[in-house]
Formats: C-alpha cells, sequence, structure tokens
C-alpha cells in the first residue's frame, strides 16, 4: 500500500503510530506559530519534535526510508559545521545543528493530511502577530526599525517576513485557482498583505527583492501548472495592492523620516553606503579564509576576526594593508562569504550541494506547483535564502529555519515514496 507523502499508512499499532505521527504534526504547526514570536518556547518545541520522531523511529523501527540526495546534503551541511567547529572555533555549531537537523527529521516524517491546512496556518497566525508586535514600538517611536520579537535585528526580521510573504502569496493564489472558500482566501490574502506591508516598511532592498522575484518564479510555477483566467486577474489585483502598500510605506517615511534608518525616504531608498560597507566585510572575510582555506575558523567566527590580524597576515606575506578596506562586523552580511569564512572550501561544497539538490527538486516538480501546498513555500525558502543570501547572512536563525523546514517539509510529502510496515520507504 503507497503513501502519497500526505495520509499515515495502517500498520501495527497503528493507534500509537498514529498518534505519534499527530503529536509531531502539532509539535511542527506550533514552532512554525512561536517561531518568530518567542525564544523559549521554539527551543522546547524543536527538542520535544526530535523526541518524537525518535519515538515514532524506535516503534516503527525505521528512519523513514532510503538514503538519497537530500539525506547527502542536510548531512554535508551538518557535518561541515561540526568539523570546522571541532578544528577551529565551535562558534554556533549548536545554531547550525537547530537548523537542520529539525529540518532533517521533518523530511524523514509522515505527515497526515490535516498538516497541508494545519501548517500554512500556524505559520500564517504566527508571522502576523509577530509584525503586529514589532510595529507598536515602531509607530509609537521608540524603536526605529520593523523587528520581529524573537528574530530582532531588522534585516534578519526582514528574511523572516520576506519567506512569509512570498509563500502566503503562493497558498492565496493556489486557492485562488482552485476556488477554495472565501473565508481560506481572505485569510491568506489578509496575511499575504500584512507580509508585504512589514517587509516594505522594514526597507530590506536584498529581501525586498528577493521577494519579488519569488512572487514572479511562485506565480508563473502555479499558473503554468493549472492556471486560469480568474488567477490571472487577482495578481493584477495584488499588483495594485502592493504598489498602494509602497505608497503608503513612503507616506509613512515622509512623516517620521527617522523610522527604519531614513529608509524610507528617496535618498535612502538610492544610498550605496550600505553595499560599500558589506564590500569591505566581504574583504575582511577573503582575507581571513586565505589563512584556514579547507575547513574555516568555524561556525558564526567573522565577528572574532580583526582587521589588525588582517595587516599581520598581510605582512607576512609581504603585501601591504589599507586598512579602509576591511570593516569589523558581527557577521560578514553574505551568505557565500560567511560560509567561505566560517567553514572553508569543505562549506561552500556542501552549500552548493544543498542549492542543487533543492534547487532541482523544485524544477522537477513544477507540475505539483498548483496543488502543493509546500511548493511554494519551499521556493519561497529557497529564493529568498540563496537571492537575499547575497547581500545577508542567510539559512541562519529564525529565517534559515523556517527556509530550510520548508524544504525538508518539502521532501517528506514529495520526495519520498511510503511503503509497507514499519515505516519502509521507497
Amino acid at each position: 500500500m503507497k503513501y502519497d507523502g500526505t495520509a499515515a499508512l495502517a500498520a501495527p499499532h497503528a493507534s500509537l503510530e498514529q498518534a505519534l505521527q499527530q503529536a509531531m504534526l502539532w509539535t511542527l504547526a506550533f514552532f512554525l506559530f512561536i517561531l518568530p514570536l518567542e525564544e523559549a518556547p521554539k527551543n522546547l518545541a524543536a527538542v520535544l519534535f526530535v523526541v518524537l520522531w525518535g519515538v515514532h523511529a524506535v516503534r516503527t523501527r525505521g528512519l523513514g526510508g532510503r538514503w538519497n540526495l537530500y539525506d547527502s546534503a542536510f548531512a554535508f551541511v551538518l557535518a561541515s559545521a561540526v568539523v570546522s567547529g571541532l578544528a577551529g572555533y565551535a562558534g554556533d555549531v549548536k545554531g547550525v545543528v537547530r537548523v537542520f537537523l529539525l529540518a532533517w527529521l521533518a523530511s524523514r516524517t509522515p505527515l497526515p493530511k490535516r498538516a497541508a491546512s494545519v501548517l500554512p496556518a500556524a505559520a500564517c497566525i504566527g508571522v502576523v502577530i509577530s509584525i503586529a508586535c514589532g510595529a507598536v514600538p515602531l509607530l509609537r517611536g521608540t524603536k526605529t526599525f520593523l523587528e520581529l520579537p524573537s528574530v530582532g535585528q531588522v534585516n534578519q526580521s526582514a528574511l523572516y517576513i520576506a519567506i512569509l510573504a512570498a509563500s502566503t502569496f503562493g497558498w492565496w493564489l493556489q486557492a485562488a485557482q482552485s476556488g477554495q472558500g472565501g473565508r481560506l482566501r481572505t485569510g491568506l490574502g489578509f496575511s499575504a498583505v500584512v507580509c508585504c506591508a512589514g517587509l516594505l516598511v522594514g526597507a530590506s532592498r536584498a529581501a525586498v527583492v528577493a521577494t519579488g522575484i519569488a512572487a514572479v518564479i511562485i506565480a508563473i510555477g502555479i499558473l503554468s501548472s493549472g492556471g486560469t483566467a480568474r488567477a490571472r486577474r487577482l495578481i493584477g489585483r495584488t499588483v495594485l495592492i502592493v504598489a498602494v502598500l509602497a505608497g503608503l510605506a513612503a507616506a509613512l517615511g515622509a512623516r517620521d523620516p527617522v523610522l527604519s534608518d531614513r529608509k524610507l525616504t528617496p535618498d535612502g531608498l538610492f544610498k550605496l553606503a550600505s553595499t560599500e560597507t558589506r564590500i569591505r566585510h566581504w574583504n575582511l572575510a577573503v582575507e581571513a579564509w586565505r589563512q584556514h582555506p579547507w575547513l574555516g575558523w568555524g561556525p558564526d567566527s567573522f565577528g572574532t576576526v580583526k582587521i589588525d590580524q588582517v595587516c599581520e597576515w598581510r605582512a607576512q606575506h609581504g603585501e601591504g594593508c589599507d586598512r579602509s578596506l576591511y570593516l569589523q562586523q558581527v557577521h560578514p552580511h553574505s551568505l557565500y562569504a560567511g560560509t567561505l569564512l566560517d567553514r572553508g572550501v569543505v562549506g561552500v561544497l556542501s552549500l552548493l550541494l544543498l542549492a542543487v539538490a533543492w534547487g532541482a527538486s523544485l524544477l522537477r516538480s513544477t507540475a505539483s506547483a498548483a496543488t502543493s501546498w509546500v511548493w511554494p513555500a519551499s521556493a519561497a525558502g529557497f529564493l529568498v535564502a540563496f537571492i537575499g543570501g547575497t547581500f545577508n547572512t542567510t539559512l541562519r536563525v529564525e529565517h534559515g529555519s523556517i527556509a530550510v523546514l520548508f524544504f525538508g517539509l518539502w521532501i517528506a510529502v514529495h520526495a519520498r515514496a511510503w511503503a509497507g510496515a514499519g515505516g519502509d520507504q521507497r
């Protein structure tokens, strides 16, 4: 009896197995809900899911199926983080493990049918509440930026919102195309509008661009696999709504120009100083990488590298040192520069394998874009992580967690065929 990725299969002790599957589902739902809101509960939810998964694996005497390319990608990323941490600065090894282990185990989890409604709803409710919580101090003037409660730093918050903005847009378009109930469409549309508003107010240009590209690609995928004239009209309305939201964001910037560090003003939108700053971070990362090219310095070690060290290294090679070319910071504002510094060539290769496996899975499965709730979610996570990662350090903390988790759920639903007793997979 085959399993299509959404329905549990009959097995000995089926009632207990089904109870464990339901428990894992609701734990994941709580994790998605609380992820941008509170620190401690999301960590407890992640630990609880790992425990439940382990109990389910023991009960079914299976780890979720045969090894495949996706498992290799997850394992390579985790191994590169652990090895680089052991070889150098342990730093945030636990952060990498937290982001990727949960997603990996989720990819090996049988999901009940109701996952298609429960998980998107949990993610939508969580992000809408967190944006509302972040908007209060922004509008009262006690904070300069829109920051989600448990995400913090404005660019990190913008990346999280960007993933949900593209995902909710895809879910709304799917619902509109399939003619699903008005309340469902309204809820998804409301979530998409709130996310777009939060994204525009946050004014992270990298996140906005990544979201725009993701929304276009997701729309093409959904429409090309079963589009309707009605859905195309709805896209036109979406463009209009985004234009109105952009106008409101501009008006907010004109009324109170200090918000978002003046990014909402015309001069702020086209200011290139942040790009020049990032280039100085990247120069520092490359110089540090030259010292440990294969395994890097260890996860999240950029903040330990000092300009004085760079000048010493260059002096040892008989090279001059122009200190104005470098700038110290907590992280290098680039997924690629950060991976190069943190985990060296080995880490870059693991990132490349992850990108190929993730991107190829989406391309091969565009036929399911119109009907699968995880296709737009996985596409949003992929595109925001790897496009926004050009100017921001993605695939870490909360936005990395939700992006990679959406990828893991995509694998669970579509990339594994469940068959036979005991949880064996083909």
